[in-house]
């Protein structure tokens, strides 16, 4: 059980420079965005030397969420060639050694077939399976869907990926996940709101009740990564002092004394 932060933290840096400030932060870890944009001008292989260089573990990649509603289209093609494409991703997770992929579970856009989701994330499973690459999906927006995929798929071997601030805004029951499925929980992205937007504000500034999930992840006995997924809506100060802030945050809420958030003080 370590601390980790996304790749991506705001500031201007290059992915060199960004990946030597978390280093030096003292995190032990970092999770990736793995889609195929090149706003990032170094290739998926030089990413991954450059963070493993920097003696920092990749925790997991994050799969680009944009197709996810092709996974559940009625159009049989569609939703074959985006199950390919998350295939695809899976392959390079293990061509380069990385043990988990995150991905979306239920889109922001309708649903229009369910039996078609429910196949698809079942053979995106079985393609993770024989690749030894655990496969993560994550809460977004609250839907019974999600609870399906999780009670039908974790027989399987499927595991989910905990954002604190979409249970906070989305969900009419905070936390109830966690307590439903806390077993097959992989991996964290923990951040702060104040229950409007996903701010992905520093843990204690707003509403999220840290203290709750603290407990929760302790008693289901969570033995991994507390990773976060934030930066700074404003950018004051140096990367150095947003990231040694983030990790004194961080380790606040690992060990769940004294939790009150700025945002309740007024």
């Amino acid at each position: 059980m370590g601390q980790g932060i996304y790749h991506y933290f705001g500031y201007d840096l290059s992915f060199e420079e960004r990946t030597e400030e978390i280093s030096r932060a003292g995190f032990e870890s970092t999770m990736l965005w793995w889609g195929d944009e090149d706003f990032i001008p170094l290739s998926k292989a030089e990413q991954i030397d450059c963070v493993r260089r920097a003696g920092l573990v990749v925790e997991n990649v994050h799969a680009p969420y944009a197709h996810t509603w092709k996974l559940w289209s009625k159009d049989p093609q569609t939703a074959a060639e985006a199950q390919m494409e998350y295939c695809r991703y899976i392959d390079e997770c293990e061509r380069y050694q990385i043990p988990m992929m995150v991905m979306h579970g239920i889109p922001q856009e309708p649903i229009e077939d369910d039996g078609q989701g429910f196949e698809s994330f079942a053979k995106i499973l079985a393609h993770a399976k024989a690749a030894e690459v655990l496969l993560a999906i994550e809460n977004t927006i609250e839907d019974p869907r999600f609870d399906r995929l999780l009670s039908d798929l974790i027989p399987e071997g499927i595991k989910w990926c905990y954002d604190s601030s979409h249970d906070w805004i989305y969900s009419q029951s905070p936390t109830r996940l966690l307590s439903t499925y806390g077993k097959a929980l992989a991996c964290l992205h923990l951040s702060d709101n104040d229950g409007q937007f996903d701010r992905h504000w520093l843990p204690g500034k707003g509403l999220v009740s840290f203290q709750r999930i603290q407990e929760l992840l302790k008693s289901q006995d969570f033995d991994g990564q507390w990773s976060l997924e934030v930066f700074p809506q404003e950018v004051k100060g140096s990367a150095d002092e947003f990231l040694t802030e983030a990790r004194k945050r961080l380790t606040w809420v690992m060990e769940g004394d004294g939790h009150e958030s700025e945002f309740s003080k007024g």
